[in-house]
């Protein structure tokens, strides 16, 4: 009778931490897919989301005592003063594109300390709740990408940009094996958003849990969102050889990482071959073409040498300040390249293309941490975040990674402080 008050207790903390979890991890899916629902006349969740965190942010800055990365708030913020300078400059062909993003990358990097503050109630629960989220948006990518019935009827609710170029017809081609997943739409952005999320919940679980080992249900919860990856873009093997470098660089789960590992890629091999059953036979046919044609072609894929083909610019070719351009004005690329370099030295030129850089570094600089792994963590991400600019501008497509790679790097900067205060 003694401990009966203390048990109640207990339950309802576990209760309520459940509570909370579900309810953050539902805010931050929002957060990173911004969704266009019909009936909030298409403006994107991201906005929705960011405007009580920005206001409570700006309510709160004088008051509240918390530490953030200044550094590469202060580099974007420069990188944005030369940029008003590219759209300036060619104003008579005033870009939205590029405007949007010059203003989405200082915002991200302004609020995101605050938004860590706050949902970090126990150390390393940020890392936790994005790699919920990410594993929300895997369901729901698995579950379009399986019916169509369930696609079309949430797609209804969504206002879709590639339905409005093209049309309803969209909906019936091809096309609709990337009209999946929270915000209706999953391509290579979505595919590193999702891999990233992975990796951040594996650092959670072995660097913030208890024990640090991992247990069935968080092997389940990273190989569902790989699959995720897979299904959105075939370039997210990248995020997955990053993902496993960390992997089986974990002396404390090395052996199950392993098994887990082998066992996965067995798994999806099977998985892969019951696709010609669960999708129509055109679908199908299709899926299964696109898939293996890396390994049946080698580097004579067809993706693959289209983006070989956009690598025809030199330095000469590109200016000090940029055009200030991130699309052509008919709804295509500018210069007709999709090489995420090219795009941001086409449009910030190459002293914008210098400062975005370094806030990049600055944000996963693993020169900074004092353990080795922890330096590792943020090496592995900004080399994956390198790797992808050569695909397509992913700073851009998923400026949400600023989010977080930030809270990353905040989270282990903490949890360094917190552990040189035990020692």
């Amino acid at each position: 009778m003694i401990n009966e008050p203390h048990s109640k207790h207990d339950i309802e903390k576990k209760e309520n931490m459940f509570k909370r979890t579900i309810g953050l991890t539902l805010l931050t899916v929002f957060f990173l897919y911004n969704v266009k629902f019909v009936f909030l006349d298409g403006i994107g969740s991201f906005y929705i989301v960011s405007l009580p965190f920005f206001l409570a942010f700006l309510s709160s800055y004088k008051k509240e005592n918390f530490k953030f990365n200044t550094n590469s708030l202060k580099i974007s913020c420069v990188w944005m003063f030369f940029s008003f300078f590219s759209i300036l400059k060619n104003i008579d062909n005033f870009d939205p594109s590029f405007f949007k993003f010059i203003i989405l990358i200082p915002f991200v990097l302004m609020i995101t300390p605050y938004i860590v503050e706050k949902m970090n109630a126990s150390p390393g629960e940020i890392l936790k709740i994005i790699g919920l989220a990410t594993f929300l948006n895997a369901i729901v990518m698995i579950v379009m990408f399986l019916s169509i019935d369930i696609r079309n009827f949430y797609l209804s609710f969504l206002q879709l940009e590639v339905v409005d170029v093209l049309g309803k017809d969209a909906l019936k081609n091809l096309l609709s094996l990337r009209l999946i997943g929270i915000n209706g739409f999953s391509a290579y952005a979505t595919a590193f958003i999702q891999i990233t999320g992975a990796i951040l919940y594996y650092i959670y679980v072995t660097e913030f849990t208890k024990t640090g080992k991992l247990k069935l249900r968080n092997y389940l919860v990273i190989f569902i969102v790989i699959i995720s990856s897979l299904i959105a873009a075939r370039s997210s093997i990248a995020g997955i050889i990053a993902l496993m470098a960390i992997m089986l660089c974990d002396a404390k789960n090395y052996k199950k990482n392993w098994f887990y590992l082998v066992f996965f890629f067995v798994t999806l091999t099977l998985l892969f071959g019951l696709i010609s059953v669960l999708l129509p036979p055109k679908i199908a046919n299709f899926f299964t073409g696109w898939a293996l044609e890396f390994f049946n072609s080698g580097l004579k894929s067809g993706s693959l040498q289209k983006n070989l083909e956009m690598y025809v610019y030199s330095l000469s070719d590109f200016t000090i300040l940029g055009d200030g351009r991130l699309t052509n004005g008919i709804g295509g690329y500018y210069k007709e390249t999709d090489v995420g370099y090219f795009r941001l030295l086409f449009s910030s030129g190459i002293l914008g293309c210098l400062l975005m850089l370094a806030t990049l570094f600055v944000v996963l600089n693993p020169f900074k941490l004092r353990k080795i792994k922890n330096s590792f963590y943020l090496f592995v991400n900004l080399m994956l975040s390198i790797i992808f600019m050569f695909k397509g501008f992913i700073i851009y497509d998923a400026f949400i990674c600023f989010f977080m790679y930030l809270s990353l790097n905040l989270t282990l900067t903490q949890k360094e402080i917190n552990d040189s205060r035990c020692e």
